[in-house]
């Protein structure tokens, strides 16, 4: 019987989504068709000195980059690039047709420090949503994610793209939803519209919520846990004020809310009891961290 798939495990555990977003605020995205490897940007057929260019860069910068293709090919053979943050209070995107991915190499990325954008190219206004299919990183992501893609193109051309890996092939379906840097999870194709609705309706689908990019992985368990206590639902109405770890795995996370209220909420970090497998290409098994709610209080 072969080994089951990461996807299944997480399930078979009840392993929960949230605080699983990754910790990124700035993002590059670069169109490039065809086959990823398992390591999308160096093992994909980009020009050697393009790679490490934007490796050094990204380091330096604190940005992700992600390749990204549409779902269904278009044949004018353009290439199009985003650069995009999501900040806490500052959230922006920026498109571009490249003639030549050297473009990407000339340009001043030091704005992205301070939220600042970059000229780069048009500020877009509709999101963009990220569906990861990177197959050769892990089955789960091409298969659960290229169903949903496919989906949320036939809702609206344009919008989504196939993205490379960014985190979490244990919840695939996985959707990033920019510029917010929305992360959920477990979608089936019908979940996928339904989550993006939502979104550009101003609300989070907290079933399927993974948490928001760039927040440390204890506050994004406590905005999940704050959103379920005071019903709130509203893509805007919580932003983390502050983060302090007290000792014994207690931290404590403050927020401000819409109408000018604030919550302190309290936090217990403890690994998972059982190892399992997080990722289909895990040569070992791990211990995933499982959050507790300590308490609540609003001012």
């Amino acid at each position: 019987m072969p080994d089951p798939v990461c996807s299944a495990v997480s399930l078979a555990f009840d392993e929960p989504l949230w605080a699983t977003a990754s910790m990124v605020r700035n993002w590059v995205l670069i169109e490039h068709p065809g086959a990823w490897g398992p390591v999308a940007l160096s093992q994909s057929g980009l020009p050697e000195h393009v790679v490490h260019g934007l490796e050094a860069r990204s380091r330096r910068h604190w940005f992700r980059v992600l390749l990204i293709r549409r779902p269904v090919r278009p044949s004018d053979g353009s290439r199009q690039c985003f650069v995009a943050h999501s900040g806490r209070r500052r959230r922006w995107i920026e498109e571009r047709t490249l003639g030549d991915l050297e473009e990407l190499l000339d340009l001043d990325f030091s704005p992205l420090a301070d939220g600042e954008t970059l000229g780069f190219g048009a500020l877009r206004e509709a999101p963009l949503y990220l569906v990861c299919t990177n197959g050769r990183h892990d089955q789960c992501c091409a298969n659960l994610g290229r169903p949903v893609a496919r989906a949320l193109h036939a809702r609206g051309e344009g919008s989504v793209w196939e993205s490379s890996h960014y985190g979490g092939d244990r919840f695939a379906g996985n959707l990033v939803c920019l510029p917010h840097g929305l992360y959920f999870g477990r979608l089936s194709p019908a979940d996928a519209v339904a989550v993006v609705d939502g979104y550009e309706a101003g609300t989070v689908d907290l079933e399927h919520y993974r948490g928001r990019a760039g927040e440390p992985f204890a506050a994004q368990a406590a905005e999940q846990f704050l959103r379920e206590s005071e019903g709130l639902l509203g893509v805007d109405d919580l932003r983390v004020t502050g983060y302090q770890g007290h000792g014994g795995g207690l931290v404590r996370v403050t927020f401000a809310a819409l109408g000018g209220r604030s919550y302190d909420v309290g936090v217990r970090v403890r690994p998972a009891a059982d190892a399992r497998l997080l990722s289909c290409g895990a040569g070992t098994e791990g211990r995933p961290p499982t959050y507790a709610l300590v308490d609540v209080n609003s001012g």
